[in-house]
């Protein structure tokens, strides 16, 4: 990596986690999405998530949805353009917009997603997208799926 100019390889086994040895996790954050488009990140740092895209999200996680019996929930016009924030520990269905209610933890993700997006290379994979997103709001209510 240093020889491409690039930051050092985060790398930490979480191994220890998955096979029960540990009770906690070697690592406190995780960047699920934060690079070709600006504007939209999704950023895991302790019992936090951020997220903030121009998307509408289903209105409700179910943990039984999708299956072969069970509809996942319609589309809602709720929206994360502006930043959403969640307690994940606390609302693990992530249906509680928080961001209001704690504007230094959500000002603290934004600067660490700044610094983090500072480090990294992102290219764009959108060339099939218009094809993708469709297939997912059609065929599967919004969820990824294959296309």
């Amino acid at each position: 990596a240093a020889a491409s100019g690039l930051a050092p390889v985060d790398s930490v086994s979480l191994w220890p986690l998955l096979s029960g040895a540990a009770a906690e996790s070697p690592r406190q954050e995780i960047p699920l999405y934060s690079g070709y488009m600006e504007a939209q990140n999704a950023f895991i740092s302790g019992q936090y998530k951020y997220l903030r895209a121009a998307h509408t999200y289903p209105a409700v996680w179910l943990p039984d949805c999708p299956t072969i019996d069970t509809d996942c929930p319609g589309y809602s016009n709720w929206s994360c353009e502006g930043g959403c924030l969640f307690d994940i520990l606390a609302d693990p269905s992530e249906s509680t917009d928080i961001s209001e209610e704690a504007p230094a933890v959500v000002t603290r993700m934004l600067r660490r997603i700044d610094e983090l997006r500072s480090k990294m290379r992102a290219y764009s994979s959108f060339e099939h997208s218009d094809k993708a997103v469709s297939v997912f709001q059609s065929k599967y209510n919004g969820f990824v799926g294959p296309w």
